[in-house]
């Protein structure tokens, strides 16, 4: 009995010296972490595009309006595009022609609701099989962005389980797939594809499946990234891709609308209640730890990551295009915006 006594009292007392310890700031020794913090690192602006306001010779204003290209959504005459000017500085990417200078459009709205990429039905992977792939590298959007090749020609497989990108493949199997749209460069000008550069991007991989990092592509027209709208922080333990913006400072420089033609046309099941209304688009940017999310930029300016076969999200293309020897007419406005003088 005395023995047990004495062993109570000796547990007793060895709990109260523990408690002691931790309510005296001493605790710290014995914490149990099951997971590290998580350090988020900015991305940098460039050195020499934070001046907005300066304007090479010869280009155009950040923040100016340009027509370049034209677009068809379904069956509608082609409607020429409206861009923004996102940089102009020459800084942002590495280009074919590293002498040649050049500014960065952003089509000012959503010029189509599309998916980035169809299921992959023969996949052994099951939610790509499902949902569709968000290697950018191999995504349907980026060789339908970058042919000028007829309805079904175009389109290439990129791996030994890719899938043409057929309506079926994507989420509403509506008439919303890629199967009938020619390559996007066929509503261009010879001269306007002539001021075309091929430009290096950096993409994400996605952690889960494809080991993670980057890897660097060269296209025409491209997709934008989390890092270069301003959003790097969702996946900045894993990846950057590029640089950001100076442009993208707040989530309202990141919102936009429909355009009226793709509104009126498009086969999408989903769109904004009013034209007036801000609407989802997408970035090239994969989520970490899912094989067939991809990030998007939101209604409110915000990062959202969705299927990749999701069909009712708004595509916003970027380009670089050379600038030096061109002459302009027009005010460069959204209401009178420049026009490129052949």
């Amino acid at each position: 009995m005395q023995k047990n006594k004495f062993i109570s009292m000796t547990l007793i007392i060895f709990i109260i010296a523990v408690m002691s310890l931790i309510f005296s700031g001493c605790g710290d020794a014995i914490t149990i972490s099951t997971s590290p913090p998580v350090t988020y690192v900015k991305a940098e602006v460039i050195p020499g595009e934070e001046d907005i306001e300066s304007t090479p010779e010869g280009s155009l204003p950040i923040g100016s309006y340009v027509l370049f290209g034209n677009y068809q959504v379904e069956s509608e005459e082609p409607t020429p595009i409206l861009w923004k000017v996102i940089e102009n500085k020459s800084l942002h990417y590495k280009v074919n022609n590293p002498d040649s200078k050049y500014m960065t459009l952003l089509t000012e709205y959503v010029i189509d609701l599309r998916g980035i990429d169809g299921a992959e039905p023969e996949s052994a992977l099951e939610f790509r099989a499902k949902y569709g792939n968000n290697r950018y590298s191999f995504s349907n959007i980026r060789q339908w962005l970058n042919s000028d090749k007829k309805a079904n020609d175009w389109w290439v497989a990129q791996h030994e389980t890719d899938s043409p990108p057929i309506d079926e493949n994507f989420e509403s199997k509506r008439e919303i797939g890629y199967e009938d749209k020619d390559g996007f460069l066929s509503n261009f000008s010879a001269a306007e594809l002539n001021l075309v550069l091929d430009t290096e991007i950096v993409c994400g991989i996605n952690k889960n499946v494809d080991g993670g990092g980057t890897e660097t592509i060269t296209d025409k027209f491209f997709l934008l990234s989390l890092t270069e709208v301003g959003l790097s922080d969702k996946e900045s333990k894993y990846y950057f891709e590029g640089n950001p913006f100076v442009i993208f400072d707040s989530y309202d420089s990141r919102k936009t609308t429909i355009s009226s033609v793709c509104y009126d046309n498009t086969n999408s099941i989903r769109k904004a209640a009013n034209p007036e209304d801000y609407w989802d688009w997408w970035l090239r940017s994969p989520y970490s730890w899912g094989e067939y999310d991809i990030w998007l930029v939101d209604k409110k300016g915000r990062e959202q990551h969705r299927r990749a076969y999701g069909d009712a999200i708004g595509l916003r293309p970027a380009v670089n295009i050379k600038y030096e020897g061109l002459t302009f007419s027009g005010s460069g406005t959204i209401d009178d915006p420049y026009i490129i003088n052949s």
